[in-house]
């Protein structure tokens, strides 16, 4: 029973025009287009679609409360991810 289960989950649903949407890939990487700091925020907001200010509000709140460790995790963040630099208009909305 698992098997058909599988087989089925694979598949891709046609979208209502009959034909199969395409999936979007999405790479977690640090945005140089309006950065603040190292662009960490701003490449987190584009992959998960959110604004970049509540991605901001939430590094910044997370540090205070963890005594630094999320400031740890965006000084790593910022060495390991790739650079890119602009942010496509498809990757996500922008804070105004």
């Amino acid at each position: 029973m698992s098997e058909e289960t599988t087989a089925v989950a694979s598949q891709q649903a046609p979208s209502p025009t009959g034909t199969a949407t395409p999936t979007r890939t999405r790479k977690l990487q640090r945005i140089v287009e309006g950065q603040q700091a190292a662009g960490v925020c701003t490449g987190i907001a584009a992959y998960a679609e959110l604004r970049v200010d509540w991605v901001r509000t939430f590094f910044v709140l997370a540090t205070v409360f963890t005594a630094g460790i999320f400031g740890l995790v965006y000084v790593a963040l910022a060495v390991i991810l790739p650079v890119d630099h602009s942010r496509d208009t498809e990757a996500g909305p922008q804070a105004h």
